[in-house]
């Protein structure tokens, strides 16, 4: 088609000079147009520099603060371990007896044998309520302190373990159709059989 324009105008074909003009015309046409370089003001340079300084002392901040707040707690922790150690004593077999009289014992710190009048002894770090009438009436009440503990054996035969921080209120001699206790705190209860009279918390 190009040859045949070339000969209609009387054209050579391979003219070197037009040859040459229309490459160039075709390479201008195929070039980008070339955007101009807009140059940056000192200003502009400086704030730029200045915020990526910034950027990167926060950065430098923050990735050394959790190792020194790993070292502290870990001081923190090993100083609680040695308190806590050194602060709490071991639990032991503590608690006040309160008697329906008003009466009360550190169980503690009283000889094994029968307390008062009624029909409880202590026994190695036990209260043992029998289950003869000795004219016992009313409710006993025994109170364990922290870190303290105590075991008793009610007068039907149910055990008792009373926690540490805890109160037990029952009656010394279990009388009607029901054998009714009261608990603040935490116990652990065998509680003895007796399809007559009803166990009740």
């Amino acid at each position: 088609m190009l040859l045949e324009a070339f000969r209609e105008r009387n054209i050579p074909a391979f003219d070197p000079v037009l040859q040459e003009n229309l490459l160039a015309k075709i390479h201008a046409k195929m070039q980008p147009a070339e955007t101009p370089v807009r140059k940056m003001g000192w200003w502009r340079v400086a704030a730029a520099v200045g915020g990526v300084m910034v950027l990167l002392g926060g950065g430098a901040l923050l990735l050394r603060q959790p190792q020194k707040q790993a070292v502290d707690l870990a001081a923190v922790t090993e100083g609680l371990k040695t308190e806590t150690l050194r602060d709490i004593a071991p639990g032991g077999n503590k608690a006040r007896l309160v008697l329906a009289n008003g009466n009360t014992v550190v169980l503690d710190q009283a000889a094994d044998g029968r307390i008062g009048e009624g029909n409880v002894e202590k026994k190695d770090a036990e209260l043992l309520y029998g289950s003869e009438d000795h004219g016992s009436r009313g409710n006993n009440i025994l109170i364990t302190p922290r870190g303290g503990q105590y075991r008793v054996r009610l007068a039907d035969g149910t055990k008792v373990w009373l926690n540490a921080a805890s109160k037990l209120e029952y009656p010394a001699i279990f009388e009607g159709n029901e054998r009714l206790v009261s608990l603040t705190g935490e116990a652990y209860f065998e509680v003895a059989t007796d399809v007559q009279r009803p166990f009740l918390l």
